[in-house]
């Protein structure tokens, strides 16, 4: 999961993300190093705060699969999936 990738691009402390999630710091230590997963509930709660897909947030959706996408389109898709990819990535900075 990228968490931590996309706490820190929005300037935010492990400690102020724990108080939105109304969880411990440690929590969120947890969930950065893969010790343990989110609920399905912070999921979505961690998706809405990043403004990101559940998908992304746990690396469903990458880069490559948009590259995949990309070359399997015709043009009229084309231009639609470079939209949603462009949408996504600037959504995370």
């Amino acid at each position: 999961m990228i968490l931590k990738e996309l706490r820190i691009r929005q300037g935010m402390t492990q400690k102020q993300l724990a108080k939105l999630m109304h969880v411990s710091s440690q929590t969120i230590l947890n969930w950065e190093s893969g010790i343990y997963e989110p609920k399905i509930k912070q999921l979505i709660a961690l998706a809405d705060i990043f403004h990101v897909t559940i998908d992304y947030l746990v690396e469903r959706e990458t880069k490559i699969s948009y590259i995949e996408k990309i070359k399997n389109a015709d043009n009229d898709d084309l231009i639609e999936i470079l939209k949603q990819y462009l949408t996504q990535i600037t959504k995370n900075k």
